[in-house]
């Protein structure tokens, strides 16, 4: 299976004390030969995506905090309703 941006991102997230430095090293680690994705050298934490309209910069801390969040009530209902 090849592990993707968010697949990687929910491993980490799953771990005890899972932090965003180490979802960064994986990223650098699974993405560091080619060019859609680099670490902001400046800034140790962020990383740059290059998307079709042009790079874009994010902060893995912030990735890890989202995804981390948890669904409200009504979102849990609806899913649970849907087929």
């Amino acid at each position: 299976q090849d592990a993707g941006v968010f697949p990687l991102l929910d491993e980490e997230c799953n771990l005890p004390g899972g932090k965003p430095a180490a979802w960064c090293n994986k990223l650098s680690a699974k993405y560091s030969s080619g060019k859609l994705l680099q670490p902001v050298m400046q800034c140790r934490g962020n990383f740059i995506i290059q998307h079709f309209a042009g790079p874009v910069e994010y902060e893995s801390e912030a990735f890890l905090q989202k995804n981390k969040d948890t669904l409200s009530a009504d979102v849990l209902e609806c899913m649970k309703a849907s087929s």
